[in-house]
């Protein structure tokens, strides 16, 4: 079972499909400082052991899905540097165990 995915770095480009859903237990995203474009798949919002998700500094851009606000494990969010528009999501607030969150503009 995949638990952990540390791409940082890597010049990765193209999108992040939302197959990543299958991955049930992973609880570390971690693919910041690539060149990955497109919208955040609303599929992750299903990744219900997710702690950690760090896409800084990447392509993104579009909203962050509000089914994010289903990542109750979640306690590190750095979604900075990128080119996100829209408000914050509503469902931030049910993220009880969030203890980092970056949403720094470039």
């Amino acid at each position: 079972m995949l638990k952990e995915i540390l791409l940082d770095r890597n010049s990765l480009s193209g999108q992040l499909i939302p197959a990543i859903a299958k991955l049930q237990q992973l609880a570390k995203l971690t693919i910041s400082k690539n060149n990955i474009s497109g919208q955040l798949p609303q599929e992750m919002g299903s990744l219900k052991d997710l702690e950690v998700l760090d896409f800084n500094q990447n392509c993104f851009n579009g909203s962050i899905p509000e089914a994010l606000g289903n990542l109750s494990q979640l306690f590190y969010l750095d979604a900075s540097k990128n080119q996100l528009t829209g408000s914050i999501f509503p469902g931030i607030s049910t993220l009880l165990n969030l203890l980092t969150l970056d949403f720094l503009f470039k």
